[in-house]
């Protein structure tokens, strides 16, 4: 598994997010597992960020999906 991480900063309504997570071979193709949590975040911050955790494979999966059309036609 190739790893990567980041420290980035989110604005005024989280000020940072610690972001990790890895890239495995799976079933012949690329599993993207990312895993990321705020840093000195209120308890509202914290509930804000939870309440999007649902949508954000989706958001991932079409970002990724974009991505490799734009590598298709590279």
């Amino acid at each position: 598994m190739t790893s990567y991480s980041s420290l980035i900063g989110l604005g005024k309504s989280c000020r940072h997010s610690s972001s990790i997570g890895g890239f495995a071979e799976h079933q012949g193709s690329t599993k993207l597992t990312p895993r990321g949590l705020p840093i000195n975040a209120t308890e509202s911050e914290r509930k804000t960020l939870e309440a999007g955790f649902k949508a954000m494979p989706q958001g991932f999966t079409r970002t990724l999906d974009q991505l490799a059309d734009c590598l298709a036609k590279a």
